[in-house]
C-alpha cells in the first residue's frame, strides 16, 4: 500500500471505489483460505503443541482470508482502496454501536431464540469453555480485531462491491447480508437437534447486524466504520459470553 494510501480520508460524497470485482473473486479467497488452512493444520499436527482454539486455529483463519485477499488484489491489480481501506479513526464511534444493535437483534429474534432449550453454536460454546488467560487474551483480540477487520476485507470491501455491479447499491447490501449471515450458520454443531431454530436465529441475527454494515459502507464509502461497529458488536458478546450478561450492569 503506498503512503498516500495510508493518510489519505475517504470522500463520503466520492461513494466507494468502483472495481472490477467479481463473485469468482469471493469464492477464490475461500478457496486459497482452505489451503492456506489446511497446509498449517497438516504442518502443526506434526507438532506436540496444544492446538487452541483461538491461539491456533482463529489466527490460522485470519492468515488464509489475508493470503486470499491477497491473491484476488494481484489478480484484479487492484489498490487496496478498492476494497474501502483506509481505516479512519474519525469513525471510531461505532464501537458504542454495539449495545443497541445487540439490543434490537435480541427483540427482532426473541420468538426465536426462546424456543431454544440449549446452544449449539461451536464458537460460542468454546468461549464459554476457555479456561486458560492466554487463550482468553487471544481469543479476545481474534474476535475483536483480526475477524472484523478480515471479515469487512471480504464481504464488505470485496463482495458487496462485486454485487453493486449487477444488483445496484441496495441489492449489494440485502445480498452480502444475506451470504453474510449464511456463512455463520456454518458455526452451528451439525449434530444439533433444534438446527433449523438455530439456523433460522443465526442468519437472522448476523443478516440485521450486516444491514448496518452494508449501510456503513455505502454511506461513508469505506470500510472504516463497518469495522468499528463490528468490532463494538464481538467484543460485547465476547465480553458477556467470557464474563456473564451482568458484567454489562
Amino acid at each position: 500500500m503506498e503512503p498516500s494510501e495510508l493518510i489519505e480520508p475517504t470522500s463520503p460524497e466520492a461513494g466507494p471505489e468502483e472495481t472490477s470485482f467479481r463473485i469468482t473473486d469471493f469464492i477464490l479467497v475461500y478457496l486459497v483460505s482452505i489451503i492456506v488452512i489446511g497446509v498449517g493444520a497438516s504442518l502443526a499436527f506434526y507438532s506436540d503443541n496444544d492446538l487452541g482454539e483461538f491461539s491456533f486455529w482463529l489466527p490460522l483463519q485470519a492468515a488464509g482470508y489475508a493470503v486470499g485477499l491477497i491473491a484476488v488484489k494481484l489478480r484484479r491489480r487492484a489498490s487496496w482502496r478498492a476494497f474501502g481501506l483506509p481505516i479512519e479513526w474519525r469513525y471510531a464511534w461505532g464501537l458504542a454501536t454495539g449495545v443497541p444493535l445487540l439490543i434490537l437483534v435480541t427483540i427482532v429474534l426473541l420468538p426465536l431464540s426462546a424456543q431454544l432449550t440449549e446452544s449449539n453454536n461451536l464458537v460460542t460454546n468454546s468461549l464459554e469453555n476457555i479456561d486458560s488467560i492466554i487463550e482468553g487474551i487471544a481469543a479476545g483480540a481474534g474476535i475483536v480485531i483480526l475477524i472484523p477487520v478480515m471479515e469487512e476485507l471480504i464481504f464488505r470491501g470485496l463482495l458487496q462491491p462485486a454485487l453493486r455491479r449487477r444488483v445496484g447499491a441496495v441489492g449489494s447490501v440485502l445480498g452480502s447480508a444475506l451470504v453474510f449471515g449464511m456463512v455463520h450458520s456454518l458455526n452451528i454443531d451439525p449434530a444439533s437437534t433444534q438446527m433449523g431454530i438455530e439456523v433460522a436465529a443465526t442468519v437472522g441475527g448476523i443478516f440485521v447486524l450486516a444491514l448496518f454494515l452494508g449501510w456503513a459502507r455505502e454511506h461513508t464509502g469505506g470500510i472504516g466504520l463497518p469495522i468499528f461497529i463490528h468490532a463494538g458488536w464481538n467484543g460485547l458478546v465476547t465480553v458477556m459470553l467470557l464474563f456473564g450478561p451482568e458484567t454489562l450492569l
